[in-house]
């Protein structure tokens, strides 16, 4: 992924999501590697239109949508993908209220070797409909590029590239402890002296 002027916090956020994501699954941790890759949409997706839509499925969806499904083909819809991270992220298993009262089909997960085609077959002549694999793998790899895309495309985009930089402002970004370390040590010199420090952090 490019950094861009500006959204650098930013997209090393992202890079940090994607690398754990990749590792959890090489160390057959799918659970913590789905709870990553789907809260990695959710905030790429609140960077996309979190100006604009203020609902999570919306933009969720709509972001699937743009970024993954235009492009990869992962056998199943943005919405059975959202209801699939809502099950994830809420209740650590598949079911979510969108498959037990609303009808999405359930998404089950191939991972490594294991290929999906396999499993549908099986779920398809048992009857159960309402059920389709995702190849784990696959959809991180997507996501991956997607997220990537998303970053380039900025480049030629401005409304894109200043609600990137507006996010990067309040981005996660490492401050080396030396540098906390000389700040307390002004400010402690400063209150020796008796003077009054007036600073106010933007919120």
């Amino acid at each position: 992924m490019t950094n861009i002027e500006d959204t650098t916090n930013l997209c090393a956020s992202f890079t940090d999501m994607l690398t754990a994501c990749k590792a959890c699954l090489e160390c057959k941790l799918f659970i913590p590697g789905l709870a990553l890759a789907y809260t990695t949409i959710d905030a790429a997706a609140w960077v996309a239109y979190g100006d604009q839509e203020k609902e999570v499925g919306l933009r969720f969806r709509k972001w699937i949508d743009e970024w993954i499904l235009q492009k990869h083909s992962l056998g199943c819809t943005s919405q059975e993908l959202y209801a699939a991270r809502c099950g994830v992220l809420h209740r650590l298993n598949p079911d979510s209220t969108l498959t037990v009262n609303k009808g999405t089909r359930l998404v089950v997960y191939a991972w490594g070797s294991a290929a999906p085609e396999p499993l549908n077959k099986v779920f398809t002549a048992l009857g159960h409909h309402e059920m389709v694999t995702l190849h784990a793998d696959k959809f991180v790899l997507s996501l991956e590029d997607g997220i990537t895309s998303f970053i380039n495309d900025a480049k030629g985009n401005k409304s894109r590239l200043e609600r990137l930089k507006q996010c990067n402002t309040r981005s996660f970004s490492n401050v080396k402890s030396h540098v906390v370390s000389n700040l307390e040590n002004a400010i402690q010199e400063v209150e020796k002296k008796g003077l009054q420090l007036r600073w106010k952090a933007k919120v």
